[in-house]
């Protein structure tokens, strides 16, 4: 079993983020592993040390600047006496818990780094800006999310890989260019259609202004958007190996017979990630090559 939790910096600090980008990864990341490592290694919680494999996102649906840190975390670790100790409640951890935890952590490394005089400030921000954003953030809900547990963790493994590789935009959800303008579809998350889903929309947007917001999500040299904590660090196969001796057997997934006739034949009957059903509404051409070049008179 694996939880999914995502853990997002609050838009008040987005300026020391735009100009300390490689600072501030590295401090969402440590921050990230201290609270969960923390709270996991707590007898209340868990009393264990369990697996975590920590991807950064920067983008939001619209490529406007959103840091998140995604967490596929194992359901369970390995407690001082060697034996493994499984999430016996349901849930990972309280989100209530994890957020102040996590939101007290990000904001004194914030602090510590602006008194040792490392961090960069924005034009036009002063020290009295620097403690206005502290404040305004310390303020803040911040948007801590944690799954169900999910039986296996395959489905969340491959949707930050396919995030990781793929970037902050796919060529499949491009529209047309014009010289002048980008249109893109992006799914509303704050405007839901009758099924729950969220509604498909256009966007269109100056080249200078595309341009501008795809830069921001561009991998600094150096700066790994992926890490393995824990069991899954590369260091502890060892120790994973003896995690992995005590857990039962996993039956082995059918090999498929034949390929599909055609989209609609696929074996998709399941969620990859919840196991509920699915229900095909559409099959959409796979994305290749870019977009041909358009008026923009109907996106827009």
């Amino acid at each position: 079993m694996h939880f999914h939790v995502i853990l997002t910096l609050p838009r008040q600090l987005h300026p020391l983020w735009r100009y300390n980008r490689a600072l501030c990864a590295s401090l969402l990341f440590r921050c990230v592993r201290e609270t969960l490592f923390t709270l996991l290694a707590d007898p209340q919680f868990l009393g264990a040390q369990p697996g975590i494999l920590a991807a950064l996102h920067t983008w939001g649906a619209t490529l406007m600047l959103h840091p998140h840190i995604h967490c596929l975390v194992t359901g369970g670790g390995l407690a001082a006496d060697g034996l493994w100790r499984a999430v016996s409640t349901g849930y990972l951890l309280p989100v209530r818990v994890v957020r102040v935890i996590f939101r007290a952590k990000v904001l004194s490394g914030l602090e510590a780094l602006w008194h040792a005089g490392q961090l960069r400030l924005p034009p036009g921000v002063d020290d009295d800006g620097v403690r206005r954003l502290l404040r305004a953030a310390a303020r803040r809900k911040w948007n801590v999310r944690i799954s169900s547990g999910y039986a296996h963790g395959r489905g969340v493994a491959t949707y930050l890989a396919r995030y990781l590789r793929g970037g902050p935009l796919k060529n499949s959800r491009l529209l047309s260019f014009d010289a002048e303008r980008v249109a893109f579809r992006y799914r509303n998350y704050r405007q839901l259609r009758a099924n729950g889903q969220p509604a498909e929309q256009t966007l269109v947007l100056p080249v200078a202004e595309f341009l501008r917001r795809w830069s921001e999500h561009v991998p600094l040299p150096g700066v790994h958007s992926l890490r393995a904590w824990g069991l899954y660090a590369s260091r502890h196969r060892g120790v994973l190996e003896v995690a992995r001796a005590q857990l039962p057997a996993t039956p082995a997934a059918p090999e498929p017979s034949a390929a599909p006739a055609s989209p609609l034949d696929a074996p998709w009957e399941h969620c990859p990630v919840c196991g509920k059903a699915l229900v095909i509404i559409r099959v959409l051409p796979r994305g290749g090559a870019p977009p041909r070049i358009t008026t923009l008179r109907d996106a827009a």
